[in-house]
């Protein structure tokens, strides 16, 4: 898939929304919002919400690709649900391999 969007509520989670991308698809998105500064000769001068090519840690901090301030009570809701969902793989440490946990979890389920 291209892209895969949901509500994390819907698999127990808070109310936010998750998207997982393909990268190379991803790229030729561009954002709504602008940031652009202009120099007093009218030319730009930068763009201070530079999106990057893909949204990254390092260039969300503030971000076009983000409609405010970011929900961390549901962030921090998501992350406790995922490590429940792979802690469901009592065969599996969910620090050793947190994916292979949640796919087994999923399994038992």
């Amino acid at each position: 898939a291209d892209a895969i969007l949901c509500s994390a509520y819907k698999f127990f989670g808070p109310h936010i929304g998750i998207m997982a991308f393909d990268k190379k698809r991803f790229t030729a998105l561009k954002p709504c919002k602008v940031g652009l500064r202009f120099a007093s000769d009218g030319l730009l001068e930068e763009d201070v919400l530079d999106p990057g090519e893909v949204p990254t840690i390092e260039n969300c901090e503030i971000s076009r690709w983000e409609m405010g301030t970011l929900n961390y009570e549901g962030l921090a809701g998501f992350d406790a649900c995922v490590d429940y969902f792979a802690s469901l793989a009592s065969d599996i440490q969910p620090t050793s391999d947190r994916g292979k946990a949640i796919d087994q979890s999923y399994i038992k389920i």
